[in-house]
Formats: C-alpha cells, structure tokens, sequence
C-alpha cells in the first residue's frame, strides 16, 4: 500500500492529474486517501521560471519586486527555493505588460514567436548562465 507521501509525489509527478482524489479514480481504484485529501489540489512550482524571467530581463530582484507588486524577501525566498512560486503567483507577474510575452512559456512551456510569445532566452541575448533550459516546444 502506497503512503500519502509517495502518492501524492505520484500525483505530482504525472501530466493531467490536479488532485490525489482525481488520480487515486483513475490509477488505483481504492480508497488510498480520505475524502478530506481529495480536496487538495496540486500546482506547479514556478520559482525558477521567475528567477530566468527576472535575469534574462536585467532586472535586480528589487526592480522586479516594483514591476510585480511581490516583496523583495518573497522573491528571494523563491530564488533559493525556500518558498514556492504557485500559479497565483504567475497571474500576478503576467498583469505586468513586459512579462506578457512568456504567458505561453510560463505556463505550458510552449513558444509562438509569430505571436509575440517567447522564452526569456529569446528576449535578450543569452541566459544568466546558469543551467541550462530544456528546450521549448514550438507552436503553430
């Protein structure tokens, strides 16, 4: 029998699943969870996208705290991935005009160049030369 912990890694892990009820339906068709689980609802972690964001932009983490309305500690928090970045959060980023370009990026990892829907890498020449960015599907 798999813990909740595991499960919900599962959950986590797996395209198309927003919740353990939803998954533990589909997958395993036994009650692993208690219905009060099942309300859980699971967001991608958004952090590091921010940070690609911000640097690609040449923006200090305080001109980026102006442009977006977040703290300065907030997004230093989710910089060194103390904090989670979540889809509210991204809402909040993409209100900004200059950010709107990588809504596609954001949240589908998806670009559409002839749309004016980019990654941060395309924005500005190079990256902040941390890892590397797995590639970007192409729409269209």
């Amino acid at each position: 029998m798999l813990n909740l912990g595991a499960f919900s890694a599962i959950c986590r892990s797996l395209i198309g699943f927003s919740s353990i009820c939803e998954l533990n339906k589909v997958i395993v068709q036994s009650p692993l969870v208690k219905d009060s689980d099942c309300m859980t609802t699971f967001s991608r972690d958004y952090s590091q996208k921010l940070r690609i964001i911000r640097k690609a932009e040449g923006l200090t983490q305080q001109k980026f705290a102006e442009i977006t309305g977040l703290a300065v500690g907030t997004i230093k928090r989710y910089e060194t991935r103390q904090q989670t970045a979540r889809a509210e959060v991204m809402e909040k980023v993409l209100q900004a005009p200059e950010f709107r370009k990588y809504t596609m990026w954001l949240m589908h990892d998806e670009i559409a160049p002839e749309t004016g829907q980019i990654e941060p890498a395309l924005a500005h020449s190079g990256t902040d030369g941390g890892e590397a960015q797995k590639p970007t599907k192409k729409t269209g």
